[in-house]
């Protein structure tokens, strides 16, 4: 106690302290207090700010959107700058001016720190968003468009499936009766060659025996060839031996007269010797009578000179006189004149022995030619001698010569002769070859004959055929060989056996197609309690055309008659006839037939075979000499030669039967086929199928025709997916019935058709939407059939056309489609229709008297079973052209029954006869090619839309959304920049897209706020390091979508 009193009387200023410390705490609180409620106060700001804007933001939403197809969106391109302003004005104010502290404005000083985020959460390109808002803009339209139509035509089709299961049965059961028939048709038209055979039976046998005929006749000439052979030789002999004798004898005359020849010529040779020496003595004689003569010349020459030199040298001793001369020269004058003497005694002994000299040579010229005129006087006698000789010789030589000549001659012909038969024969065995496999034909022997230079001509043949071998193409003609004729028989047999083949085949076919039909019979009946009463009916109720039997039951009359049994004994009949007269034509030859068909030797006659005859290698045959060389042998050439016509010929075995006459049930079988193939009654068939077909044609021509391009754009460049379609009659050629029915059947395998019957149950999650579809958007129906006097618009009350909708008139067959092409579009819907009325029509077709009355008319104007297939056809035939007319009608715009009967007088297409079947029916289609005679009543029925609604309940459910949502973005472009459908402008544009759309957003706002007190300078100075934070961050954000 002491130290408080003590504290007590020191406390000067405690109060001023203790107030201070009260106020600090204080003022610390009330600042606290103060900026939290200012806190508080600025996140309720916010958050209203961020509400405010977010809710102004969606308010702002595409008005051309929302007017033309309810759907609510903002462009995405506005949204930050809309939200920003919104926000800086509920936080700051119009004039957004900083106040300062003293005012309290929450946020004085915070505008820079102010965050303002804006995003998309989702746009319209979502499909589950797109779907969401179509579903609530059409909850309460809905039951006001859908009305009680669509679920009508559903119910009405609840059967489509069945039916369309029973209606390609039967057309499968009458497909299968019209194949028996055609079948049937081929068994007649088989049987009726196969039964040719017997006439071709016996075109072969003749063939072959005509030929063998010629080969006898060939065997025949060979025969006489071999005689005429043997003959030649014999008379050569006698001919020759005779000229031969002849010729012996002038032979030794002519041996003597050659020997006196040549005695002569020896003495004439002795002569001639010695005329030679004499005249050898006479030349050596006269060439020394010249030696004398030149050397009496040259002699008489020399005495001139030398007389001619003395005179010279007395002329110069006269001229010098005696005294003139020296002694010298006088005695060398004497010495020379002495010598002179002596030459000139000398000169006159030589003188005198030339001259006897010259006369004793002159003797002996004379002498020589005495003994040389004596020797020649005798060389001609002996000339004339051997000359008289050498004449005999040569007559006897000539003689002689002629004798060989005509000898020579004779061997000539006769080897002329005897070559010609060899080659005659060998030219016989070459035509026998040739007439066994062909070859050249030797025919018109003309005989050789000897000339007028007695030489032999030989014969030759004056006409040449060829004949066809057995590998030649068309192996019947003229010209046959006997291999020809065995090929053409195989061939022929071949061709028979074929036929007989065909034939069983067909039979066993035609059993099989019977079995098909009778199963398919079975499964149609058991099918029938779950069609439609009508179409039931009219296939099981007994009818007058029928026998009094039902269609069903009819149909089974075909199943009669056992044709595996007929096969069989086709078979065991002509199969195996056929067989054995290949065989028997297999043993073909020359010879007699019987021993050919057992066999046996050339010596007994049996048949040659066509090998051995081409060519012929038989000694017996071949050698011309070999009955000489084999004198105890038999002839076995004059053996075949003579054979008769009755041993060679080959006959029938007779073992053949024409179909008719196999058996009891062939015979009447064959009876129902010459039924059906009444020339009437096919010509009658034949016209109506024509008529048919000509309704076909037309009524595909009408429907490709008329899938017209419609008033809007005809493309754009992306397409969505596919859909469920079907070709009939829009790509189908129906240029012939079993094509059209063949398109009919695969279209009723649409899965669609098995859809239609479940649809009822399963459309309630797209209701809304196919509505949305069939409401929003144009058909090709749109604005029909009075365009002028009808505007019809769109549920938001938008009139359809150009202006607005780029798919014009093609809209909605694009949700079912999802092509770029328009025409695609509208081929797929009116296809999967057009099927659907095929059903309906056909079911109608059993209980309408316009078409059972055509029908059954047919059916007793032809026999069975075409009476049946053709009325069956005729029913087809306008269950489609009613078809294509239904069909043309709905696209213009007119409502027709679910099912034509007679009490609603809907069904046109009603020829008044069987005459007129064709040109009736194209008519009343072309009437209705344009719609001008369509009266039907608008109200009645049900339209194009309709069966789009149905169909398009077929589309997915996301795959329709996508589909829905392209046609909202390129109507919105097609409007906005007044395209007006044009496909170029629209490819040049930017496409306005849904997912640039936002159907909902997220706005953030993040702002720092000031506070009053912790900005302070105390406190911000703080203690020990720490400080309170000067600003307080507020965020807020808040979702808004439609």
């Amino acid at each position: 106690m002491k130290w408080i009193t003590r504290f007590l009387k020191n406390s000067k200023g405690a109060v001023t302290v203790i107030v201070t410390l009260l106020l600090i705490p204080s003022i610390l609180v009330s600042g606290t207090a103060v900026d939290v409620a200012r806190i508080y106060s600025a996140k309720s700001i916010v958050q209203d700010a961020n509400s405010l804007g977010a809710n102004a933001a969606m308010a702002q939403y595409n008005a051309l959107l929302k007017d033309l197809y309810g759907l609510y969106g903002i462009e995405d391109t506005k949204l930050q700058s809309m939200v920003n302003d919104y926000i800086k004005i509920a936080l700051f104010g119009d004039s957004n001016t900083n106040k300062g502290m003293g005012t309290f404005q929450p946020f004085y000083g915070s505008d820079s720190s102010l965050s303002i985020s804006v995003s998309s959460e989702h746009n319209l390109g979502e499909l589950e968003i797109l779907q969401r808002q179509i579903e609530e803009y059409m909850a309460l339209r809905a039951p006001v468009v859908i009305a009680d139509d669509i679920m009508d035509i559903i119910d009405s089709m609840k059967k489509v499936s069945a039916d369309a299961n029973v209606i390609k049965q039967k057309l499968d059961i009458d497909d299968e009766l019209e194949e028996i028939h055609e079948i049937y048709k081929k068994i007649y038209q088989t049987i009726g060659k196969l039964d040719e055979y017997p006439n071709e039976e016996t075109i072969i046998l003749k063939n072959v025996n005509d030929v063998l005929e010629e080969i006898n006749g060939q065997f025949g000439d060979l025969k006489t060839e071999r005689e005429t052979y043997a003959k030649l030789k014999t008379d050569f002999e006698e001919t020759k031996n005779k000229f031969e004798s002849e010729m012996k004898k002038l032979s030794t005359e002519l041996a003597i007269k050659e020997a006196d020849k040549v005695a002569l010529n020896s003495e004439k040779s002795k002569k001639e010797q010695a005329l030679s020496s004499a005249e050898d003595r006479k030349r050596a004689a006269e060439s020394k009578a010249e030696e004398q003569r030149k050397a009496a010349q040259e002699r008489a020459e020399a005495d001139r000179i030398a007389a001619e030199e003395k005179a010279k040298e007395d002329e110069t001793r006269e001229e010098k006189s005696e005294d003139e001369k020296t002694e010298e020269e006088k005695a060398a004058e004497e010495s020379k004149a002495q010598e002179e003497q002596k030459a000139a005694e000398s000169k006159a002994q030589e003188e005198q022995q030339a001259a006897d000299e010259v006369n004793q040579t002159q003797q002996q010229i004379d002498q020589a030619n005495n003994e040389i005129q004596g020797l020649s006087s005798e060389i001609q006698q002996l000339d004339n001698s051997i000359a008289t000789v050498e004449s005999d010789i040569q007559n006897l030589k000539d003689s002689i010569a002629e004798l060989g000549k005509k000898l020579a001659q004779e061997t000539a012909i006769y080897e002329a002769k005897r070559l010609e038969c060899k080659a005659k024969y060998k030219v016989i065995l070459a035509n026998i070859s040739s007439l066994a496999s062909g070859g050249l034909l030797e025919e018109d022997y003309k005989k050789g004959e000897v000339n007028s230079d007695n030489l032999y001509i030989a014969g030759r043949w004056q006409k040449t055929k060829i004949l066809i071998g057995g590998n030649a193409g068309d192996l019947w003609g003229d010209n046959m060989s006997l291999s020809a004729c065995q090929a053409g028989a195989n061939k022929t047999i071949d061709h028979y056996k074929k036929l007989a083949e065909t034939l069983v085949n067909q039979l066993k076919k035609a059993e099989e197609k019977k079995a098909k039909l009778k199963a398919k019979l079975t499964a149609l009946k058991g099918n029938l309690n779950n069609c439609s009463e009508g179409l039931k009916d009219g296939l099981t109720q007994k009818k007058q055309e029928y026998g009094n039997q039902s269609l069903l039951e009819y149909y089974e009359k075909i199943l009669e008659y056992d044709l595996n049994s007929m096969a069989e004994d086709v078979v065991n009949t002509d199969q195996r006839a056929l067989e054995d007269m290949q065989r028997y034509m297999d043993e073909m030859g020359y010879g007699i037939a019987e021993i050919g068909m057992t066999g046996g030797s050339l010596s007994d006659g049996k048949v040659i075979s066509v090998k051995n005859l081409s060519p012929i290698n038989f000694e017996e045959f071949c050698d011309m000499e070999y009955p000489e060389k084999n004198p105890g042998l038999t002839d076995v050439l004059k053996l075949y030669a003579e054979l008769t016509k009755e041993q060679y010929s080959f006959v029938s075995q007779d073992e053949f039967q024409i179909f008719k006459e196999i058996s009891e049930d062939t015979g009447k079988f064959y009876d129902v086929l010459e039924e059906i193939m009444n020339s009437a009654g096919v010509e009658k068939e034949s016209e109506i199928k024509t008529s048919i077909t000509q309704i076909l044609k037309v009524a595909r021509d009408l429907l490709q025709g008329s899938l017209n391009i419609p008033e809007g754009a005809a493309f754009y460049a992306t397409s969505i997916g596919g859909a469920v379609t079907s070709d009939f009659g829009t790509q189908d050629n129906w240029d012939d019935t079993k094509e059209a029915k063949k398109s009919a059947k695969n279209a009723l395998d649409n899965p669609l058709l098995s859809g239609l019957s479940t649809i009822a149950n399963d459309c309630t999650n797209k209701l809304l939407l196919v509505t949305y579809g069939t409401s929003m958007f144009s058909n090709y129906a749109t604005n029909k059939p009075n365009a002028a006097e009808k505007k019809e618009v769109s549920l938001a009350e938008i009139p359809f056309g150009k202006e607005v909708n780029y798919f014009y008139q093609s809209e909605q067959e694009f949700l079912y489609g999802g092509s770029s092409l328009a025409s695609d579009n509208l081929k797929a819907v009116s296809g999967m229709i057009f099927l659907v009325r095929f059903i309906m029509n056909y079911v109608s077709s059993f209980v309408l008297s316009d078409v059972t009355g055509l029908v059954r008319n047919i059916a007793l104007a032809l026999p069975f079973p075409a009476n049946i297939i053709v009325s069956e056809l005729a029913r087809f035939g306008l269950v489609v052209g009613q078809s294509v007319i239904d069909l043309n009608k709905l696209r213009m715009g007119y409502r027709i029954p679910i099912m034509h009967t007679e009490a609603s007088h809907s069904w046109q297409l009603s020829p008044s006869g069987i005459a007129s079947l064709g040109s009736d029916a194209v008519k009343m289609m072309d009437s209705y090619r344009t719609g001008a005679d369509t009266e039907v009543d608008e109200g009645t029925g049900f339209s194009y839309a309709n069966y789009l609604s149905v169909l398009l309940l077929f589309v997915d459910k996301a795959m329709l959304t996508q589909r829905i949502q392209l046609l909202i973005e390129l109507n919105l472009t097609n409007y906005k920049n007044n395209v007006n459908t044009d496909e170029a402008q629209m490819a040049s544009l930017e496409r306005i897209r849904l997912d640039k759309y936002a159907a909902g957003i997220c706005v953030s706002t993040s702002i720092q706020m000031k506070t009053l007190f912790f900005t302070m300078k105390m406190f911000q100075d703080g203690i020990n390091g720490v400080k309170p934070s000067a600003t307080y961050t507020i965020s807020d954000t808040v979702y808004r979508g439609y």
